[in-house]
This record gives C-alpha cells, structure tokens and sequence, in this order.
C-alpha cells in the first residue's frame, strides 16, 4: 500500500502573534465504504475547532455506487466504469520571516476507466494521481482559503 495509507493522523503546532499554541492537524479516518481526509484547525484557548478541508475517496469500491444497485444484476459487471482516487498527502507552511503567512493543502487526484468493475483490483495504487495544492492564508487569527 501507498504512503497515503499509513496513519497520517499527524499534527502541527502553530505559534499565534499572541505565544499561544494551536494545532493544525491532517487526519484520516477509514468509514466502511471510503476513506475520509480532513485538514483540522484547533484552538484550545477559545475552544474552536473546524475543518479547513475535506475530501473522500471511495476508490477501494472500484466505482461502483454505494447502494440502491441490485447485486444480482449482473449488467453493472459488464459495463466499463470509471474510478476516481481523492486524497490529501500532506500540509506544507508557508513562512516569511519567522511569521506564518500560508498553508498548502497537498490534494492528489486521478481517475482511470476499467473495461469491467472486475478489472478493478480494488487497490487505489493502481490509479495514478497528481498533485494539487489548495491555498490557505494567515489571517492573524486563522486560515482561510484562497480564491
């Protein structure tokens, strides 16, 4: 299995104008039809927490939906289908001077068609991504992202 697929629940504390701590976190949880990136913002002092960014990927599935699919129609196994892989790979931030000023979100996205969902592994390394950075700016007391 791929990097993306060890515990990368990690976090990094960040430093406010004012000495006090937050944390930025990449976490990962496994639900039982996909996996679920969050990139996390905590503020313990005023008891803030929220997502800055959340993808999904369901890639493991090999495209096929998550219910209301007959499993004894077997034309859902004759047809080509196309599988998408979503995850976040990482957090990169930005400094000028000593000071934060950004954060990268590292997304990487890919999609490829089998002939037949059994063609279809079920291993996402078996579709090939490329990454993407989704921007975030220091406001002084948070990120937010960019336009």
């Amino acid at each position: 299995m791929g990097d993306e697929f060890q515990d990368a629940s990690v976090c990094h504390k960040v430093k406010l104008d004012d000495g006090r701590d937050v944390l930025v976190c990449l976490e990962v949880e496994y639900r039982r039809m996909e996996i679920v990136y969050q990139v996390t913002y905590h503020d313990y002092k005023k008891r803030g927490y929220h997502a800055l960014y959340e993808v999904s990927d369901g890639s493991q599935n090999c495209g096929l939906p998550f219910g209301g699919v007959d499993p004894n129609d077997i034309s859902i196994w004759e047809r080509p289908v196309s599988v998408e892989r979503t995850y976040v790979s990482g957090v990169e931030f930005e400094t000028r001077q000593g000071r934060r000023v950004g954060l990268d979100v590292i997304v990487n996205r890919g999609n490829k068609v089998f002939e037949k969902p059994i063609d279809c592994s079920g291993s996402p390394d078996e579709i090939p991504t490329h990454p993407t950075l989704v921007r975030f700016e220091w406001t002084g007391t948070g990120y937010e992202q960019t336009k």
